[in-house]
């Protein structure tokens, strides 16, 4: 095993078919006639030997102890463990140790570098600005945000605040096909409610017109709140305040289901891609980021 390790190749599932051949081959060899040459019998001829890697034993020994093949991978395995010497390979749960390139700052926290308006080549004159390491929105430009570039398997972070019946949203996989980015790019709701209640469908948090919010997850206006995206190949998973609003596949049964039942069913490239501009939307609320940041997921 530490001969394995050393090589550096080592993992959980290679280590346990190593130790099943290695298991199966001892077993053959020792037991190529008709009684393993190994087996604990106490009360046998006065000799204790050691335990058996088969559930065979000698018919002459009825108070012999055969420790099964199974037991004994399994007690192997767990030495591996407790030894340290397997290395666990990642899971693609975004709960576990997927992602491992370092975060990037989409908002350096003191300009607009790396944004423009949506199907223009600058960020736009008005209605947008940084200030105090916040970028804010005053709902005159109504002109969306999107970055100056496009992004594919990654998880992204905003945290955001809004007032009173504030409007906005995040917007993802955008590729500028459309008059108005929403309809070719997935929204994720920014709402804090104040004296309208728009619904569940469209409170802070709900990926707009596919899935709802999740209720009780939002906070009041003023507060600020955490959505959390994650895209993979063609998974998309949304938590809003640590609460999972969705997991789904792009281009799935259920996905295509609900864009056709629902209000960009006229839409072309609505939900079609997996890749794209990450976009900020003006829907003329005031609304403030204090973090936008990404990370590349990367394959081990």
């Amino acid at each position: 095993l530490r001969r394995l390790h050393s090589s550096g190749r080592l993992c959980i599932t290679s280590l346990a078919g190593q130790i099943q051949r290695s298991a199966e081959h001892r077993s053959r060899e020792r037991c190529a006639g008709e009684e393993p040459i190994d087996s604990w019998c106490p009360s046998h001829n006065g000799e204790s030997r050691a335990p058996p890697l088969t559930t065979h034993c000698r018919l002459d020994c009825p108070k012999g102890v055969a420790v099964k093949h199974s037991q004994f991978v399994r007690f192997l395995l767990a030495c591996v463990f407790l030894c340290g010497i397997a290395q666990v390979v990642p899971s693609k749960d975004p709960s576990g140790p997927r992602v491992d390139s370092p975060w990037q700052k989409l908002f350096d926290g003191q300009s607009l570098t790396g944004w423009r308006g949506y199907r223009q080549t600058e960020p736009p004159a008005s209605g947008w600005s940084v200030s105090d390491g916040l970028l804010f929105s005053d709902g005159s430009s109504r002109t969306d945000l999107i970055t100056t570039e496009k992004y594919q398997d990654y998880e992204l972070i905003v945290e955001w605040r809004t007032e009173a019946d504030g409007n906005s949203g995040i917007l993802i996989h955008a590729d500028e096909s459309t008059k108005k980015i929403a309809f070719n790019a997935p929204e994720i709701q920014i709402y804090a409610v104040g004296e309208r209640d728009p619904g569940i469908d469209h409170q802070a948090g709900a990926l707009y017109a596919l899935f709802p919010a999740v209720k009780g997850s939002g906070k009041p206006p003023m507060e600020w709140n955490t959505t959390r995206v994650l895209c993979m190949d063609s998974r998309l998973a949304i938590w809003h305040n640590g609460t999972q609003v969705c997991d789904t596949v792009v281009g799935s049964d259920e996905w295509n289901q609900k864009i056709a039942g629902g209000k960009f069913s006229n839409s072309l490239t609505f939900g079609k891609r997996t890749s794209g501009h990450i976009g900020l939307q003006d829907h003329g609320k005031k609304v403030w980021f204090r973090a936008v940041k990404l990370r590349a997921i990367v394959e081990r």
